[in-house]
């Protein structure tokens, strides 16, 4: 009997040292699992996001212009658009929604229910980089040379990517320039969570008070156009939406310099740089005077597109939604832009002699 009671009393104080040990060796990991956990059910990045530091030098210049992007939208003008499909570009029928707009004078050159909401994929983004400037722009204690911490969170964000780490820590300029380019869904989660103090849910609500603001009838759910559980929570906005982003995306320096790029290598100094491919094939295939903006893709949404162009400083922004086939919506892109240009040579070779646009005094 003593000696079952000896041999109880070892094992119970074994059992105890082995649990305790255990308890230890596996906190870091049951702690990582309830913040995945709570990511995953609110997309909170509960990690504590760094202090940022004070810089003040000339990097802030390089976002955005003077002019305030937080302007209201000025109206554009339908009285002469072609509406629905263009007889002479058969492609047109394969657009869900678009529009075609001269930047100029406003006008709509081609509108095919280009105010009604759709899904816009990862064209979601040119919101979230308007924010990121308007905040760089106001924001004194940051720049583009500012260093992030990666977190756990936007670590396990997938789609299109540049497969961050949390050990890792990247400036904005590079997590903008990967954005930008290649359309990273990691780079845009963690940089949200960072100008939201941790919170991408609250970068979302920013999103959807500056849609608001500006008169858009565009309703975000999440930082990148990830695709949502439920078709109803999909992030969506109108084409003419799309037109009037691009707009104020056309007055930062930096997104126009980042969108003319072909390429781009992330970690260029580490033993694995990864070399990405700007997902605009039409600033890939050298398509005259296109300098932007912004590529999409979802099942629900389609292959989309907000494209800028600039020839002879006469801008045009084309935007649709809905094709079935990336290769397509391209091909109808650029005959949509040059059959816009052909339109305003004809307008104004045709114009009465002796017109003058200026005012009478």
């Amino acid at each position: 009997m003593k000696k079952y009671f000896t041999f109880t009393i070892v094992l119970l104080v074994q059992v105890s040292v082995i649990y305790g040990i255990y308890k230890w060796s596996t906190s870091g990991d049951d702690k990582a699992a309830t913040t995945q956990t709570a990511a995953t059910k609110s997309e909170k990045g509960v990690q504590e996001v760094p202090e940022p530091a004070i810089n003040t030098d000339s990097t802030r210049t390089e976002t955005i212009s003077t002019e305030d992007t937080d302007a209201p939208t000025q109206p554009l003008n339908y009285a002469k658009a072609t509406v629905g499909d263009i007889a002479s570009l058969p492609l047109s029928k394969a657009a869900k929604t678009g529009i075609l707009v001269d930047l100029n004078s406003r006008e709509v050159l081609w509108d095919k229910k280009s105010k009604q909401p759709v899904p816009i994929a990862s064209m979601t983004k040119m919101m979230t980089i308007l924010l990121i400037m308007e905040e760089l722009k106001n924001n004194s204690k940051i720049n583009l040379d500012t260093m992030v911490q990666v977190t756990r969170e936007s670590s396990h964000i997938g789609g299109s990517r540049v497969w961050l780490d949390p050990k890792e820590q990247f400036t904005i300029r590079e997590l903008l320039k990967s954005m930008i380019v290649h359309s990273a869904n990691d780079s845009t989660y963690l940089l949200a969570q960072y100008f939201a103090y941790g919170d991408a849910d609250a970068f979302v609500v920013k999103m959807n008070e500056k849609a608001k603001k500006m008169g858009l009838s565009a309703t975000f759910s999440n930082t990148g156009g990830l695709p949502e559980k439920k078709a109803s929570d999909e992030n969506r906005a109108s084409a003419q939406d799309m037109v009037f982003l691009a707009e104020k995306l056309l007055k930062c320096p930096l997104v126009l310099e980042n969108n003319k790029l072909k390429s781009i290598v992330f970690r260029p100094d580490s033993d694995k740089p990864l070399s990405l491919l700007n997902t605009n094939r039409l600033i890939r295939g050298d398509f005259p005077g296109i300098n932007g903006m912004k590529t999409g893709f979802t099942a629900r949404a389609g292959f989309c597109i907000t494209a800028t162009c600039n020839r002879d400083g006469k801008t045009l922004i084309a935007v649709v939604t809905g094709f079935k086939d990336g290769k397509e919506r391209d091909k109808f892109v650029k005959q949509l832009l040059e059959w816009g240009y052909k339109q305003k040579m004809t307008k104004e070779i045709t114009k009465p002699k002796g017109s003058s646009s200026k005012k009478k005094k």
